[in-house]
């Protein structure tokens, strides 16, 4: 792979073997690099495949405003959802969740985290979506040092659902409203 264009020092716009657009993230992947030259292999992360070209665009506004060991706890976050609900996750998952775990973690710092008055239906109803919300918290404290409320696995748990069932997702793959 080479790169097309670098989106900053973690994060470069690509193109795999099928010549399919990708984002590929990496610990300094992008790091003094320009289009054309190649994608040192060993330090590739995660390689994120979308199929609309306006997904991908907005999957790289929001990766490249999120930190690195953001990026790195959602890694892991979906890779252990993958696990537990033995079934394949869309990458558009990493974009809603990235976005809401990057902001969750600048309000948790300003002391503003938000209550979720549907925690306790959450856990009675999506018990296995909310353990996997419970251990994406462990993932983002190992990975950031922010320890977040239990609300946010409650939050977790909701985007999970959405993306791992076609409850949330009708004829095409248009969102239905309210999911």
């Amino acid at each position: 792979m080479n790169v097309e264009k670098v989106i900053n020092n973690n994060l470069v716009r690509s193109r795999d073997t099928r010549n399919r657009e990708v984002l590929v993230m990496g610990c300094g992947l992008g790091f003094k690099k320009k289009p054309g030259d190649a994608i040192d292999e060993d330090r590739i992360e995660k390689v994120y495949r979308l199929d609309s070209r306006n997904d991908l665009d907005a999957m790289e506004t929001i990766l490249a405003s999120v930190p690195l060991e953001v990026l790195q706890a959602l890694n892991d976050i979906v890779a252990y959802g993958k696990l537990s609900l033995h079934t394949e996750l869309s990458d558009g998952l990493m974009v809603n969740l990235a976005d809401h775990i990057a902001f969750a973690l600048e309000r948790h710092g300003q002391g503003l985290d938000l209550s979720n008055a549907l925690l306790s239906e959450i856990r009675s109803f999506y018990p296995h979506e909310y353990e996997i919300g419970m251990k994406a918290l462990e993932i983002i404290r190992k990975h950031t040092g922010s320890t977040l409320p239990r609300d946010e696995a409650g939050f977790i748990a909701l985007q999970l659902l959405c993306f791992h069932t076609d409850r949330c997702w009708g004829a095409g793959r248009q969102r239905i409203q309210g999911c």
